[in-house]
């Protein structure tokens, strides 16, 4: 069975359309688990209102994905789990598809749809359909919520380090973060071209540049505290090259201000170099942040 985790936070009309695509799959072997963070009662009355044995479902006053996605983790029963996004929603094949390629020792990463450009969220590699993803590709294209892992990696490495993620310290980075910490137990990433996953990406004055700028900012300061964990403490060395280049992007951009934005790519190398910094200077209340586990 799947356990379907779905953080929300004040988004009830999203939701509606991230359970219509979860009731339409081709299969049924499915549970549901809802930790709603919102501020109102309104997702919670809509919930009520479906008088759905398929929910679990609970409402928290505090704030975070990660803590989130650990306290859904507790709720779970099912034999493998998937981290949907609650303004997200899935192809109706998707679950049927993920339970054809489910092994053990196996995590399955499908991809985003950008519904409303109409292509590819980025640019996924085609070509490594159904083989193990090196780790600058995991860095790159695994994006949580078109994630299927199997229960037992709780055993194995623990819960959502909630250093990471939305609301956390570091708001990004929670998915990778749990992916490599997989890799060092033996998982495999495999990637699936037909796990579509469709995401709408508002277009609203709630997302204008500087709102874009100021979450890239935020992105790039959890990939600081990543490499910090996982390549300059954990001593992971397959993160060697992507974290030489990603410093040498950043550089290269400063360096040609006449193609790119200076003073954005400064902002990002400033992001990195905070997460790099303070990583680990104060441990907020983790599930894991051992990476021993």
């Amino acid at each position: 069975m799947f356990s379907l985790i779905i953080g929300t936070l004040n988004r009830v009309e999203s939701i509606k359309s991230c359970l219509e695509s979860i009731y339409n799959q081709t299969i049924d072997d499915y549970e549901i688990i809802i930790v709603d963070q919102s501020n109102d009662n309104e997702t919670e009355n809509y919930i009520k209102s479906l008088c759905s044995d398929k929910i679990k479902y609970l409402h928290v006053s505090y704030k975070g994905l990660s803590k989130a996605r650990n306290q859904a983790l507790k709720m779970a029963s099912g034999d493998f789990f998937c981290l949907l996004d609650d303004d997200a929603y899935y192809e109706k094949h998707y679950l049927e598809i993920a339970y054809q390629n489910i092994r053990e020792k196996r995590i399955l990463s499908g991809y985003i749809f950008n519904t409303i450009k109409e292509d590819d969220f980025v640019s996924y590699k085609r070509k490594l359909d159904g083989k193990s993803l090196p780790v600058r590709e995991i860095m790159r294209t695994c994006p949580s919520a078109a994630l299927v892992l199997p229960m037992n990696l709780i055993e194995d490495i623990g819960m959502f380090d909630e250093e990471f993620g939305v609301g956390a310290i570091y708001g990004s980075g929670e998915e990778t973060d749990y992916l490599l910490r997989s890799l060092q137990k033996g998982y495999e990433v495999i990637y699936i071209n037909d796990l579509k996953l469709m995401h709408p990406i508002p277009i609203s004055k709630h997302y204008d540049g500087v709102i874009n700028i100021n979450k890239k900012v935020t992105y790039f300061e959890g990939l600081g505290a990543l490499y910090k964990k996982h390549f300059l403490l954990g001593k992971n060395k397959r993160l060697c090259i992507c974290y030489c280049e990603l410093w040498l992007k950043l550089l290269i951009k400063i360096l040609l201000p006449f193609r790119y934005d200076t003073k954005s790519t400064i902002k990002y190398l400033k992001g990195l170099k905070y997460g790099i910094d303070n990583y680990g200077k104060e441990k907020n209340n983790t599930s894991d942040g051992d990476l021993s586990k």
